[in-house]
């Protein structure tokens, strides 16, 4: 049987349910009439404990039957603690294979290095089911990994919906597991392109300011006083625009949701065409004059080891087409490097 990669938010669904026991502890508990054994697991009502050697065990007494204590959230282990899960088997998957443009930039038969164009989202929720990026995967590739559950086939980390450029997904779990490893070490590197709107003090500089959900609109999300996660961003000028904007490179050691968009704004300098975290009166028509019509954030550059073999690889998406207009239209002709590291 082919080993099954467990995430983290899909070991806590199964300890939710109630499908996650220690060391074989059981309750004994009134056995109803004509009661299935499947059934019998979710009795909750306990009379005593003792040590279980199978599913379920028959008391004495034909009216009692033992079934396992099922693990509650929030309970410490200890060394030497025997966990067992029962995991359910897969609910075959909806998601169907869609012809979807993005551009292939490396593969081979661990990843599929792309750049993915603005307007994509990258895997279905909320009120996209179809049209992602994952429908466009499931057409292009024959394989993807599974560790990211049945929504997100492949997908390792993300972009936002209105951002463009490199985006790495994994063939099978082997790159899905060495990859994510990369990410939570830090090891990834990278960088993005933004212009701003505003005049940032100094040629460079680092945000450490933590994100969380913002208190009322959940869709946003914001720098707290107390709490969010952890969250740093570097940024380097590139060019000063006499309209009142700045091109910068920023360069990530944390990938929270929003984390540039965030920041930025946190700065006085929100994205050019940002509508949730730059919205400002007029600024809008005037974005609009520069040909920007959606957030200015591109992911430029993106830098790992390979998952089979560790050899270094680095990954270039060139500016999309929308984002060098507005460039060409504020007076910048010449090729920006940004961060080299």
């Amino acid at each position: 049987m082919a080993k099954r990669e467990l995430t983290r938010s899909r070991l806590q669904a199964l300890i939710r349910d109630g499908l996650v026991t220690v060391n074989q502890v059981v309750k004994t508990v009134p056995a109803p009439p004509a009661v299935s054994a499947a059934s019998e697991t979710s009795a909750t009502s306990a009379t005593n404990t003792s040590v279980l050697s199978n599913d379920v065990l028959t008391s004495q007494d034909s009216h009692l039957h033992q079934v396992p204590v099922p693990l509650k959230a929030g309970t410490p282990l200890k060394g030497g603690d025997r966990v067992a899960l029962r995991v359910p088997p897969p609910e075959p998957s909806e998601l169907t294979s869609e012809e979807i443009f993005f551009i292939p930039i490396f593969e081979d038969q661990d990843i599929l290095v792309l750049a993915k164009p603005p307007g994509l989202v990258v895997h279905p929720a909320g009120g996209h089911r179809q049209g992602t990026l994952v429908h466009g995967l499931l057409h292009h590739c024959r394989n993807l990994s599974g560790i990211s559950g049945e929504l997100r086939p492949g997908i390792v980390h993300r972009l936002d919906k209105d951002t463009s450029g490199c985006l790495v997904v994994a063939k099978n779990d082997l790159a899905h597991r060495e990859l994510v490893h990369q990410f939570k070490e830090r090891k990834v590197k990278k960088v993005y392109q933004a212009l701003l709107r505003g005049t940032l003090r100094g040629e460079s500089g680092r945000v450490d300011l933590p994100i969380g959900r913002h208190p009322v609109q959940r869709k946003k999300m914001a720098a707290p006083r107390e709490g969010g996660r952890a969250a740093v961003t570097h940024w380097r000028v590139l060019r000063r625009f006499a309209a009142g904007y700045t091109l910068v490179a920023i360069r990530l050691e944390t990938g929270r949701t929003h984390q540039i968009r965030v920041h930025m704004a946190a700065l006085g300098c929100p994205l050019a065409g940002d509508q949730l975290y730059g919205r400002q009166r007029g600024e809008g028509a005037r974005d609009r004059t520069y040909g920007i019509k959606r957030q200015w954030l591109h992911a430029a550059r993106l830098a790992f080891g390979h998952p089979r073999d560790g050899r270094p690889m680095q990954f270039v998406a060139p500016l999309w087409p929308d984002l060098q207009t507005s460039l060409d239209l504020l007076g910048q002709t010449e090729a920006l490097e940004g961060f080299r590291d």
